[in-house]
Parts: C-alpha cells; sequence; structure tokens
C-alpha cells in the first residue's frame, strides 16, 4: 500500500473507512463508479422475513444461493445490469488512465460483487488478474497491463 501511487475508493462511507485503515494519512480519491452494486432491485427484491434482522453471515450466505442460482441460469449476478455494467466499464477506464498517467501503483478499495464485474472490464482492456481470486473480507486482487506492456508495470489491486 506504501509503494501506491494513488488510493481511489467508493465514496461509500464503509468503503472510505476501509481505506484510510489500509492506508492511514494517505488521501483517498473517492468516486461513486466504485459503489457496490445494489443487493436489491424491483427486478429481484429480498425476501422479506416478517421483520427480523437477519446477521450479517446469514445475508452473506443468501447472497452467496442467490449468486449461484443466478449462474446456474445463466443470468446476470444479482444486482447486475446494464447500468453497472456500464458503470463498470468507466471505473476500469477511470483505473487504466490513473495507472498509466501516474506509472504507478493504483489501489482501487471497492466491494465484493462490484469487484468481480470490474475486474471483468479490465480484462477486456488486456489487464491480467489472478487466476484463484480469494473472496474473504480483506482480500485483494493484482492486476496488470499484458505482457507486451512497457516495464515498470503500473499495477491496479482491487480490495
Amino acid at each position: 500500500m506504501g509503494e501506491a501511487s494513488l488510493i481511489i475508493a467508493s465514496d461509500m462511507p464503509r468503503t472510505v473507512a476501509s481505506a484510510v485503515r489500509l492506508a492511514p494519512g494517505r488521501d483517498v480519491l473517492r468516486t461513486p463508479l466504485l459503489r457496490e452494486a445494489p443487493m436489491e432491485t424491483p427486478e429481484r427484491p429480498l425476501p422479506h422475513f416478517g421483520g427480523i434482522r437477519l446477521p450479517l453471515r446469514a445475508w452473506g450466505m443468501l447472497w452467496g444461493a442467490r449468486w449461484i442460482a443466478s449462474w446456474l441460469r445463466n443470468a446476470s449476478p444479482p444486482g447486475i445490469g446494464p447500468a453497472e455494467l456500464d458503470r463498470a466499464e468507466r471505473a476500469a477506464d477511470l483505473l487504466v488512465a490513473h495507472a498509466q498517467e501516474r506509472g504507478g501503483r493504483v489501489v482501487a478499495v471497492t466491494h465484493h460483487t462490484f469487484r468481480v464485474v470490474l475486474a471483468r472490464a479490465l480484462a477486456r482492456r488486456g489487464w491480467r488478474g489472478p487466476e484463484e481470486r480469494p473472496y474473504h473480507e480483506w482480500s485483494a486482487w493484482r492486476y496488470v497491463p499484458s505482457p507486451i506492456a512497457v516495464v515498470p508495470e503500473p499495477t491496479i489491486e482491487s480490495g
């Protein structure tokens, strides 16, 4: 994190707090382009449990089940529609431009679902990432330009 030329995060409070925790004392560029995909859409509302509050892990399991069900139906993941796909494309353009402009590492702090969509957008631009991507809290994926890039390679870490 110390060698990053830029820390960029979603403008949502939890993401900004994570970025500040990751890079204390560093300026954090905030953008709505890195916001998490919505958990609920009119087409896919979340189930109601009669006012019962579920713990975060239960919501995570529910979200994972919806994600797998979408994958099995060959449908878009929950919360991912045309607006989120467009936002991921614009976010990837922004990250790549900053990495190339600064000639160094850019750290992008975002959340799980949007990170998956953003990774696909970076791959379409010729950036490559890890073959195995951890999904646990505080995990990071490193993306670098394709091998034909000029050294030193700028990098983008999304966490």
